[in-house]
Formats: C-alpha cells, structure tokens, sequence
C-alpha cells in the first residue's frame, strides 16, 4: 500500500509511472459485472484454499479500470487512486469482441504456467495474471472495456480495432509468497475474519456472529498460562 504526503502531492518516482487516479464509469452493463464476478469466484473456489477471501464487485475498481481501459494503451497503468491507493491489474488485447466470462477465462488459463511448489512460473511463461486472480488476499475487482480504433502497446506498435479489457484488484496481489494455502483438512480451515466468519463457495466471508447462526466468532483471547496471544475460533449456537 502506497500513500501520498499530506499535502497530496506525487513523489517523482510515481509521478514518472503515468496516469493516476483517472476514473470513468464502466461499460459493463450489470449483468456483464455479474458473470465476471461470478467466474472469479469459479474458479477460486476450486482452488478448495485454506485462506481465500470471497471476491465482491466493486464500482470504484471498475472506474479506475475503465480509465486505464480508455487510454487504449495496453500495459500497466492507472494503478493508484488519486489518495495514493494502489491495485493490482489484470489486462487483455483481441481483435473480436469477448464475452464477459472469457475474459476471466484467458487470465484463468495461465494457471497451467504456475508451479506452486517453487511459487514460480515455468521458464519463458507468464502466470500473474492467474497469481492475481487467485491471490488469498483479493477480495474486490472491477472491470472496464474499450473499442480502440487504434490500441497502443508497450513497444510503440499499434493494432486498428482492437478491444481492450481491464481488470483492477484490491488488495494487490503477487507479492514475494504463495497466492494461497492448499487446505489440509476442508477448505477455509485458516479463514479468521473478525468479527466474525464463514466458508461460503469454499472461501472466507466476514458475517456477523449475532445474526448470522452459522457464523464462527473470532476473538483474540490472552491466555493466562501462556506469554502468547492465541486466535480462538467460538462457534455461536442459538
């Protein structure tokens, strides 16, 4: 997490970096936004991760994705809110048109690249985008698209027509660990959401122990024998 001094201005390194906090309202109609959703939380939930947060829509990730998407450049950018919050990103090119669900689906296909024993991608591979949308801690995206009569890349060529698609997440991912823990016993055996939690599609859910029967209280208790604070799951029977 980065942010700005107190006077809101920008460091010159992140200033060099380009676009920041450029939002605009996205182009998915709210049917679109659901199946993207929905095809996040898929392909999550078959993980059966000890420690995977349940991923929400989000409308502000989804404006300053369709900022970046607006640009039609192809590359990271537009990765900071203007308080100097900052996301991860997701990012596809084509020349035809995608379906909601395929866009999460080429970002899902890189999965086989990743080797979670090393935490690494196979040489010559990319998996990022797959670590992003799998990433333990992630649990807010949104997406925007673009027409581009003419879609600029990183290495100052440029396509006619192309179709560009941009998903921003929050909290970033890919950072120097594993995306998630593999579940030794059932799926979201690690999940400690306080005030409260719950296992929903195989992934952790804050709930409130004092509405919701099945929710699991999580409270940090000192025990006296102990020099160590200890998470103590209590589940709430009504």
């Amino acid at each position: 997490m980065i942010r700005l001094p107190e006077d809101g201005s920008l460091p010159e390194a992140l200033r060099r970096r380009g676009v920041f906090g450029q939002l605009s309202r996205s182009k998915f109609r709210p049917f679109e936004k659901g199946r993207i959703l929905a095809t996040h939380q898929k392909y999550r939930e078959a993980i059966n991760g000890a420690n995977l947060l349940l991923m929400e829509w989000d409308e502000s990730l989804a404006s300053l994705a369709q900022g970046q998407a607006d640009r039609c450049v192809f590359g990271p950018g537009n990765l900071f809110f203007l308080n100097g919050t900052n996301v991860g990103q997701n990012s596809v090119a084509v020349q035809g048109k995608l379906k909601p669900e395929e866009i999460v689906e080429i970002f899902q296909s890189q999965s086989s690249n990743y080797i979670y024993s090393t935490n690494s991608c196979r040489k010559g591979k990319n998996c990022e985008a797959y670590t992003q949308l799998i990433w333990y801690e992630t649990n807010k995206v949104g997406c925007g698209q673009q027409f581009c009569d003419s879609l600029q890349f990183s290495d100052g060529t440029t396509e006619k027509q192309w179709w560009i698609y941009v998903c921003d997440y929050s909290p970033p991912g890919n950072y120097p660990e594993h995306p998630f823990f593999p579940s030794t016993y059932e799926a979201c055996e690690l999940c400690n959401l306080s005030p409260g939690t719950r296992c929903l599609r195989n992934q952790c859910k804050y709930c409130d122990p004092g509405l919701e029967p099945d929710c699991l209280h999580i409270c940090v208790c000192f025990n006296e024998y102990s020099t160590r604070t200890d998470n103590i799951q209590l589940e709430i029977t009504q």
